[in-house]
């Protein structure tokens, strides 16, 4: 068996729409700009898909067609089917992933429970601990300092790896589309029975029993495929867990972006940004930011590991970690920012940035700015 991111302050960025001046915001001369802010997950809100298996099926009555809280609907997996099915699902999948699986028994230092089976390590700071318990249950299989990841931090922080037992993430999560496309949330969709929400599958069945009625869906669209499913087959009861350290010190992230990476709202000053990732997490380089915002951006204001300096004009700055002007003697240094224009954006815990839309190295936007005054703001923190 497999184990194992200047709101009502007035303050501006040079001359408020101006192109000259630095990120001092000395002239006080423009006017305020809300902050632009873009939404920091593509999710399609109800994500619905167009069941195209086959011309036969797009024409069924509607009252034919499946969900995963109906394990007897005509293209739902059986209970004869399970075995071969989960065959089926291990050889459509065979990418060279690393599962991970470690076989261990729980307890300290695993990250599970005593007596839970410490099944996967997908790194640092999430574990999987396989086990057979209700979804109300789930957090009984994680060890001291963590808990049950939520959906999100799973595909953040899974490396790639895919799971070889099914778990539980801490959110009831939702269903739509159909099972050949089919998509989770934890806001739209529908819901499937009380105790017993999609969650992570890897199959099927996985070694303990445990079963998904749908499996292989996405995190709020259909593609790629984030190994979720489930949900209220008569064996889809019980799963293992997903247990995490939190990415924050203070609890929740207030934004989750790729590859391990959390922003962690705060107002702190720069050489207090640690105090605001949890254990097992550092605050990111500049260059992680870029390389794992996947695309994504911020809606607060966080500081980066980097002592970072700006060149250019409000609208046309960058920044950099050797060449251009040194903020406030280095006790303020650039950072990455919410929002967009040539005004200044204060973030929703009151942080401000004189800049913003600066590029790193160059002046394609990467989002960062700052800095003479501007003291305070959040962390970006990335997993050891």
């Amino acid at each position: 068996m497999k184990r194992l991111v200047c709101l009502g302050l007035g303050l501006v960025m040079g001359c408020g729409g101006s192109t000259e001046g630095d990120p001092s915001g000395s002239d006080t001369g423009g006017k305020d700009s809300a902050a632009d802010t873009l939404v920091v997950d593509s999710s399609g809100g109800d994500s619905t898909s167009t069941d195209s298996t086959s011309a036969d099926s797009a024409s069924a009555d509607s009252s034919a067609e499946s969900s995963p809280a109906d394990s007897t609907a005509s293209d739902a997996p059986t209970e004869a089917a399970l075995d071969s099915a989960s065959a089926d699902s291990t050889a459509a999948d065979s990418i060279a992933a690393d599962t991970g699986d470690v076989g261990g028994d729980g307890g300290a230092g695993s990250g599970c429970a005593t007596g839970a089976t410490a099944s996967q390590v997908f790194g640092a700071t999430m574990v999987g601990c396989a086990g057979k318990v209700s979804y109300a249950s789930r957090a009984s299989l994680c060890g001291a300092g963590r808990v049950a990841c939520g959906a999100r931090w799973w595909t953040s922080l899974r490396k790639g790896k895919n799971p070889t037992y099914n778990y539980w993430v801490d959110e009831p999560l939702k269903y739509s589309g159909s099972a050949t496309a089919c998509s989770v949330s934890a806001t739209a969709g529908t819901s499937c029975a009380t105790d017993s929400p999609m969650r992570v599958c890897s199959g099927i069945s996985d070694p303990l029993g445990n079963t998904c009625t749908w499996e292989r869906c996405g995190l709020e669209t259909t593609t790629p495929n984030e190994y979720f499913g489930g949900c209220s087959g008569a064996a889809d009861k019980t799963a293992g867990t997903l247990c995490c350290a939190p990415p924050c010190a203070a609890g929740a992230p207030s934004e989750v972006f790729g590859d391990g990476m959390f922003g962690c709202a705060g107002k702190v000053t720069y050489d207090k940004g640690k105090s605001l990732c949890g254990a097992g997490y550092h605050v990111c380089a500049a260059t992680e930011w870029t390389s794992k915002r996947s695309g994504a951006a911020p809606k607060h204001h966080y500081w980066t590991a980097d002592n970072l300096r700006y060149s250019g004009t409000a609208g046309a700055c960058t920044v950099s970690t050797t060449t251009g002007s040194v903020c406030d003697s280095g006790t303020n240094p650039m950072r990455v920012c919410t929002g967009t224009g040539t005004a200044a954006v204060t973030d929703p815990e009151g942080n401000v940035c004189n800049w913003v839309g600066c590029g790193l190295t160059s002046t394609t936007s990467e989002y960062f700015g700052g800095c003479v005054g501007n003291t305070t703001a959040g962390a970006l923190c990335c997993a050891d």
